[in-house]
């Protein structure tokens, strides 16, 4: 289902944004946890959604933010989807059990 795959490392957050595309696309986040919920959404520009959940955030700022969640090594995995039929339907194939 989703075909790409780049590690997130916080102390390096700069590096892996040159690889992820700014184009439509599925993706799944995980958490320290391997017992935890993942976050599963799609997006209109993945590059700009990825630094917004995981860069740093502003000090009081109400926008979620997945950077403290992810404090070691994690993958985020994605898949490049234009018509929004094919992100909708691959939306529902990675929630369902």
């Amino acid at each position: 289902m989703l075909t790409r795959c780049i590690e997130f490392i916080p102390a390096r957050d700069v590096e892996p944004w040159a690889t992820v595309p700014p184009a439509p696309a599925v993706f799944l986040l995980r958490g320290d946890d391997p017992q935890s919920e993942p976050y599963v959404s799609k997006t209109a520009n993945l590059r700009r959604r990825l630094q917004r959940l995981l860069g740093a955030s502003a000090e009081h700022s109400k926008k979620l933010n997945l950077r403290d969640s992810n404090t070691g090594r994690r993958p985020i995995t994605w898949s490049p989807a234009n018509p929004v039929r094919k992100v909708e339907s691959e939306l529902l194939q990675i929630t369902q059990p």
